[in-house]
């Protein structure tokens, strides 16, 4: 039986948009407070998203978007750790995305990266 091994999160994303042809990200939410009902550091995440990420997944998720425009918006509004350096916040949001092929793009802890 032929099998592929597929490891680490930019793998697990990239196969994700991929198959599902669809805009992804990769978030981890470190600092969180549990009981908070938003998250300053990535405001477009729901307090059911958090309730999930909370509880069934440490704080991790693999969200798909249908378009690069959705994508690249909550991309813009997820405060990585230096940033939140600078705001004085305790929690800080990694982001890490892919376009719908599987490439993966940019990551909010350094400059915008275009990976071929």
């Amino acid at each position: 039986m032929a099998h592929q091994l597929i490891m680490g999160h930019s793998g697990i994303l990239s196969a994700l948009c991929q198959n599902h042809k669809q805009w992804g990200m990769f978030v981890a939410i470190r600092g969180y407070d549990e009981n908070a009902r938003e998250l300053k550091a990535a405001p477009w995440l729901t307090s059911q998203d958090l309730d999930n990420m909370a509880w069934i997944t440490d704080g991790e998720a693999y969200v798909m978007f249908d378009s690069e425009m959705e994508m690249q918006e909550a991309y813009a509004k997820t405060i990585g750790e230096e940033t939140s350096r600078k705001q004085d916040l305790s929690t800080w949001v990694y982001a890490l995305t892919c376009d719908s092929e599987g490439h993966i793009l940019s990551e909010n802890t350094c400059e915008l990266v275009k990976w071929s």
